[in-house]
């Protein structure tokens, strides 16, 4: 019997959050993790903690430290706010996010 050799993950795209959550029946996955996206409150916004290399949110441009301030023209302070905002959109719709990073907002197309 034939047994392929196991396949080895592009280096920098295993999460073990997100393969918690798939390992778990039943347990859904929030936007943030699914985009590549970890984060926590800060007084500006939510500070992205992780952010997954070849994940959308790398690809938009978004880095660790960076802060989420409004997405959409939505203001968020929160990971579950940014998670509710996240999910009123699919994911082929592009989001106009503005960013706090190294001293300055910038807009990101997300």
């Amino acid at each position: 019997q034939y047994t392929p050799p196991p396949q080895q993950a592009p280096q920098g795209a295993y999460d073990p959050q997100l393969a918690q959550q798939l390992n778990n029946p039943g347990s859904k996955v929030d936007p943030m993790t699914s985009y590549g996206l970890a984060g926590k409150s800060s007084q500006e916004g939510v500070l992205l903690t992780s952010v997954r290399s070849g994940t959308r949110a790398a690809k938009a441009g978004l880095q660790k430290g960076d802060i989420i301030r409004t997405v959409d023209g939505n203001e968020v302070m929160q990971p579950e706010q940014l998670n509710q905002v996240f999910s009123q959109y699919n994911s082929s719709q592009t989001l106009p996010i503005l960013i706090f990073r190294q001293g300055n907002l910038t807009p990101v197309q997300f």
